[in-house]
């Protein structure tokens, strides 16, 4: 018996450990690709993550900045811009991001797989803009990082590499993320998220 109840104990403690320490690293990776001729640039991120996006297309050997991103599902009526591609592009502008070096490819609307969506967009429009392209890097944001470069890697390997960059959450400390309602809410939505992306659900 005391056995069994010193394996328990390890196996919950390196379990707290495993969740506590080497999720939010595991969910968030910064693999980019040195030889990346064009960065990606998910729309949804807030106005404080995508400013942070032009110290790393200036870092890197870029020839363009890709925004994707559907459509807007609030002030649309409101905005000139109606897709998140278009508003995260203006709003790089607004930052004095170079717009000849700019170009935003919007998705269609999509109640489920809306990152898989923009993921099949961007393919679409590098064979037909940029077909010798053979690597680029995505800028997600935090724990939404794996799963969109697991989708984006579907979508676009062998024929073309895909690196990820994670910026550090500037609205939680990502070493004590169980510390705060965000990191938690975070932290536990994209482990669903991801589950859903590794195993999808079969069409009948």
């Amino acid at each position: 018996m005391l056995s069994i109840a010193i394996a328990a104990i390890t196996v919950i403690t390196v379990g707290v450990f495993v969740i506590r320490y080497w999720l939010h690293p595991f969910l968030s990776p910064n693999a980019p690709r040195a030889d990346a001729g064009i960065l990606i640039v998910e729309g949804w991120m807030d106005d404080a993550s995508l400013k942070r996006v032009l110290p790393v297309f200036a870092a890197g050997n870029y020839s363009k900045l890709v925004t994707v991103g559907g459509p807007l599902t609030m002030g649309a009526y409101l905005s000139p811009h109606k897709t998140l591609a278009e508003l995260s592009a203006a709003t790089l502008i607004a930052f004095g991001f170079d717009s000849s070096a700019l170009v935003a490819v919007p998705s269609t609307a999509s109640k489920r797989d809306r990152t898989a969506t923009t993921a099949t967009a961007f393919c679409e429009w590098l064979s037909v803009h940029y077909p010798k392209v053979t690597s680029v890097n995505l800028y997600s944001h935090g724990v939404h990082a794996r799963r969109s470069w697991i989708l984006y890697k579907r979508e676009l390997e062998p024929a073309v590499r895909v690196g990820i960059i994670a910026p550090i959450p500037v609205s939680y400390n990502p070493n004590y993320w169980w510390r705060s309602s965000e990191g938690t809410k975070r932290v536990i939505v994209e482990c669903i998220a991801l589950t859903y992306t590794l195993f999808p659900k079969r069409s009948r």
